[in-house]
C-alpha cells in the first residue's frame, strides 16, 4: 500500500536529493575562504586572551617577588626608612639575657675605658650621622625646605641631607642613663638644670619608642631556688630569658662603617650657617652642655 501523502509534505524523489548534494560539493571556493577566515579569526583571539592571561600572571609574579623583597616584614611594620633598601636586616631568633646578676656581659660591667668604648661604639657618640635624599626625608614625614644640607665641600652632590639612624640616638639616651648609676665615675654630683633636662628628654624619648613598639611577647614564670625562703626554699619568678625574632643590629652597624657614615662627624659637623636658610625653633635646644 503506498505511503499517504499529505498536501503539507512530500517526499523528495531520489533525484532531488542527488541535485542537493551535488549542489553541496559545489560550493563556491569564495565560500569556503569565508569560512576559513572566520575559523582563523576566532583562533588568534583565543590565543590573544591566553597571551593576556599569561603576561598578567607573569606581572603579578614579578609584583609580587618584587614586593616580598629585601626586609619586606619588617617594612610592613614599620616607617619609612632609606635603611630597608640598603641592609639585609632579615628577622632571626634570639634569647635574651636577663639574669639578674651577670658578670660577662660588657653591657652590665661597671665604667671603665673599654665598657665606655663599647657602648659608644654602638652609639650616637660613634655612629653620627648619614646622608639621605631630598625625597627619603618627605617620606619621612618631614620638610626638605628645613633640613639641613651636607656641605658642598664634602662632595656628596646637592642632593645630600643629614640624618642619624635612630637606634643609634636611643642607644646613646640608654647610656646616658647608665652613666647616673656611678655618677662619681662620670662626674655628675652636681647636675645642672639642662643635664637634668637631657635626661628627662631621654627617658621621654625611649619610652615613646618602647610603647610605640609595644612588645606583646609573654614571660613565663619559674619555681627558683632562694636560700632566703624556708623549705623548700623556692619562690615564683619571671624568666626573662624569652624567646625574640630580632632584627640584624649587626648588618646595620656594619653598612654604617663600611658605606653610610660620614666619619669624623665632630669636625665635619663645624658648618657654617648658609644665609637665607630657614632657622626653626630648638625646642629647648638652645644650649648645650
Amino acid at each position: 500500500m503506498a505511503p499517504r501523502v499529505t498536501d503539507g509534505y512530500r517526499p523528495l524523489p531520489n533525484t532531488s536529493r542527488e541535485v542537493l548534494d551535488e549542489g553541496l560539493d559545489r560550493v563556491p571556493p569564495k565560500a569556503h575562504c569565508a569560512w576559513n577566515s572566520k575559523a582563523i579569526l576566532r583562533a588568534l583571539l583565543a590565543l590573544s586572551f591566553l597571551n593576556f592571561i599569561a603576561v598578567s600572571t607573569l606581572l603579578t609574579i614579578h609584583t609580587s617577588v618584587r614586593e616580598r623583597g629585601m626586609n619586606h616584614d619588617i617594612r610592613r611594620t614599620s616607617s619609612f626608612s632609606p635603611i630597608f633598601d640598603l641592609v639585609d636586616m632579615r628577622l632571626a631568633p634570639a634569647t635574651f639575657n636577663g639574669a639578674l646578676r651577670d658578670n660577662t656581659s660588657i653591657w652590665r660591667m661597671p665604667p671603665s675605658p673599654e665598657v665606655d668604648a663599647a657602648w659608644d661604639r654602638i652609639s650616637a657618640e660613634d655612629m653620627q650621622i648619614i646622608t639621605v635624599s631630598a625625597e627619603d626625608v618627605r617620606r619621612s614625614g618631614k620638610d626638605p625646605s628645613l633640613s639641613i644640607k651636607a656641605p658642598e665641600s664634602w662632595g656628596l652632590g646637592s642632593d645630600a641631607y643629614i640624618a642619624q639612624v635612630e637606634v643609634f640616638h636611643q642607644i646613646h639616651c640608654l647610656n646616658e642613663l647608665r652613666n647616673e648609676m656611678y655618677p662619681d665615675y662620670y662626674h655628675i654630683s652636681h647636675p645642672t638644670e639642662l643635664h637634668l633636662a637631657h635626661r628627662a628628654h631621654c627617658i621621654h624619648m625611649l619610652l615613646q619608642a618602647l610603647m610605640c613598639n609595644a612588645d606583646v611577647g609573654i614571660i613565663t614564670h619559674n619555681w627558683v631556688h632562694d636560700e632566703r625562703y624556708s623549705e623548700p626554699k623556692t619562690r615564683a619568678f619571671p624568666d626573662f630569658g624569652v624567646h625574640k625574632m630580632c632584627r640584624n643590629f649587626d648588618a646595620v652597624m656594619g653598612w654604617l662603617r663600611e658605606k653610610g657614615g660620614v666619619r669624623d662627624f665632630a669636625s665635619k659637623f663645624l658648618m657654617k650657617y648658609p644665609p637665607g636658610a630657614p632657622v626653626v625653633q630648638g625646642e629647648g635646644y638652645a644650649t648645650s652642655e
